[in-house]
């Protein structure tokens, strides 16, 4: 079976600051994959350049065995593919049901908007409660279920998730990365970035190191909190080059 996402020496920067070089990985359908290393290592880079909202300076980015690097993030979306930033990023002036609604903006999920909405809902109720409400004045948690709602409203065959648990407390961990439990959406692909609240959901790891290349097998299997923490140290030792 091909890779869903096939990504070859990837290298992108900001200006003339080079940060990801020879970035490769593969996922495939129905899989979870963590990309952990400390601050600063090119995750969310890699991210946003695979999502197109930065320039791939070097390398191939493949989605379903069709090269999307050079189109417009727009045109990565309908494509399939819906990142969640770092930090949330939500219209705060704008109620859940807006935010949610501006996610469903391709032409299969505006035909099918009502059906997946009422699917977040049902993974997130909090945010069934919450509809009407402005979506800055939402806790965290809150924020992040909405952040994830938007992009599933894209009905995504690929799920980019940069630092899912960020500011959050552990116990809103489990809700907000809901989204990313193989039993919640089996048809999706989940690349999440912070690989120690959803280790044990993960069939594999890769370690950044800044920057550095990332394996292309990403062999780590996650099986509990012993194999997250040898994965994210593998990252860091020599690290930066």
């Amino acid at each position: 079976m091909p890779a869903l996402l096939r990504v070859d020496a990837l290298e992108a920067g900001y200006g003339d600051l080079l940060a990801v070089r020879a970035v490769s990985l593969e996922v495939y359908a129905g899989e979870i994959v963590a990309l952990i290393g400390s601050n600063g290592a090119g995750k969310t880079t890699t991210l946003r350049t695979i999502g197109g909202l930065l320039r791939l300076r070097r390398g191939v980015i493949e989605l379903d065995g069709a090269r999307i690097d050079g189109l417009s993030a727009a045109q990565i979306v309908a494509r399939g593919v819906a990142h969640v930033p770092e930090g949330r990023q939500l219209f705060p002036t704008m109620t859940v049901q807006e935010n949610l609604e501006l996610g469903a903006r391709t032409p299969e999920s505006r035909r099918r908007r009502t059906e997946t909405i009422a699917e977040v809902f049902r993974l997130f109720p909090r945010l069934e409660e919450r509809r009407r409400q402005l979506a800055g004045t939402l806790s965290g948690g809150e924020q992040q279920m909405c952040a994830i709602g938007r992009a599933l409203a894209a009905r995504p065959r690929l799920l980019l998730l940069d630092e899912p648990s960020l500011g959050l407390a552990p116990v809103a961990w489990p809700r907000s990365t809901a989204a990313a439990s193989p039993s919640c959406w089996s048809s999706r692909t989940c690349c999440a970035l912070s690989g120690c609240p959803i280790a044990p959901m993960c069939s594999k790891m890769g370690p950044f190191r800044s920057p550095a290349p990332l394996a292309s097998s990403l062999p780590t299997k996650a099986s509990g909190e012993r194999t997250s923490a040898d994965s994210w140290k593998g990252g860091l030792d020599g690290a930066p080059q």
